[in-house]
């Protein structure tokens, strides 16, 4: 049974506090990343009213959701987001996070979505392009150097200033 994306929000939360607690850890600079179900959970941390479940989470200074699934966004934005997705991709179509970006309430946050023209779900994989649970998936090189290199561009601005 897969853990739903508000429980794995949750504990992304409590392993950015336990971060927090180590002296060699900027509290403030924390990020979080997340691929697939992971990237859905990313996108409910993100959002105003999984701080206010949780009310001894803080936000992170910085999200990247690969290949998110994406429900209608539940509430405002904390946190400046960045979605990298492809638009092959059958298991988490591009359309249902473009419809997220353009109504989340950004609430002076960034968030910015890159859509990888031929790109499948898992595109930043090592393995080659293959059949899992009926679903095409695979690396692209291209899309995954420039996700990576995305990635690090949000992250360098917002966690290392």
């Amino acid at each position: 049974m897969t853990v739903p994306p508000d429980l794995q929000a949750a504990d992304a939360f409590a392993a950015a506090e336990y971060l927090r607690s180590m002296s060699s850890v900027r509290a403030d600079r924390i990020g979080v990343i997340g691929f697939s179900h992971g990237g859905w959970a990313v996108l409910k941390a993100v959002l105003a009213a999984s701080i206010e479940q949780d009310r001894s989470s803080r936000t992170f200074a910085a999200a990247v959701a690969f290949y998110p699934g994406c429900d209608p966004p539940a509430s405002a934005l904390v946190t400046d987001t960045l979605i990298l997705i492809g638009d092959a991709d059958d298991w988490t179509p591009a359309p249902r996070c473009m419809r997220w970006r353009d109504s989340v309430q950004a609430n002076g946050h960034l968030v910015e979505m890159k859509v990888y023209p031929g790109a499948l779900h898992s595109f930043d994989s090592e393995l080659p392009l293959h059949n899992y649970a009926c679903h095409r998936i695979g690396r692209d090189p291209v899309p995954a150097a420039d996700a990576i290199e995305q990635t690090r561009r949000l992250l360098a601005k917002r966690l290392l200033r």
